[in-house]
C-alpha cells in the first residue's frame, strides 16, 4: 500500500515536499507547502513548475469549497485522495444531483479545470461569468 493511501486526510494538516507527505510535522522551512490535502490542486500535488496562472490553485480550492457547500462531501473519494485528484476523478454526478443552477455548476467546473491555465486567472474573469450577469458586484 502506498504512503498516500495510508493517510487519513479528514481535517488534517499535511506537509508535502519531495513527493512525501508528513502529517502534523513541525515546519521549519517556509518553502514547504502546508494545507488541507483535500484542497490541493493537481499542479501542486504534481509539483508542476511550468504553470503561469499563479492564482489557479486558489480558484481550485474555491471550487472544492463550493462543491462541499452544495453536497456536504469532498469532490474526490478520500481513499487514495492524491491519486484521485491527479487523475481528475471528480464525482460530478453528486453535484448535479443537488439540482444547483446550471450556470453555478458551470462556474464550479471552471474553478476545477484540470489545466490551471483554463481556470479563471483573476477576479474579473469570475465576475464576468454568466452566473453573475444581472447581479450588482462591486
Amino acid at each position: 500500500m502506498s504512503e498516500r493511501s495510508e493517510l487519513d486526510s479528514k481535517n488534517a494538516i499535511y506537509r508535502y515536499k519531495n513527493n512525501k507527505i508528513m502529517k502534523n510535522e513541525y515546519i521549519k522551512n517556509k518553502n514547504t507547502l502546508l494545507g488541507t490535502i483535500n484542497f490541493f490542486s493537481p499542479e501542486i500535488i504534481n509539483d508542476d513548475e511550468g504553470y503561469t496562472n499563479i492564482g489557479a490553485c486558489d480558484y481550485w480550492a474555491l471550487g472544492v469549497m463550493l462543491f462541499m457547500i452544495f453536497t456536504n462531501e469532498y469532490p474526490f473519494a478520500q481513499q487514495d485522495i492524491l491519486d484521485n485528484i491527479t487523475s481528475y476523478n471528480i464525482n460530478w454526478n453528486k453535484l448535479l444531483s443537488t439540482k444547483i443552477h446550471p450556470q453555478l455548476f458551470d462556474l464550479i467546473q471552471q474553478f476545477m479545470k484540470f489545466d490551471p491555465d483554463e481556470r479563471p486567472s483573476c477576479l474579473k474573469d469570475v465576475k464576468n461569468h454568466p452566473y453573475f450577469i444581472g447581479m450588482i458586484i462591486i
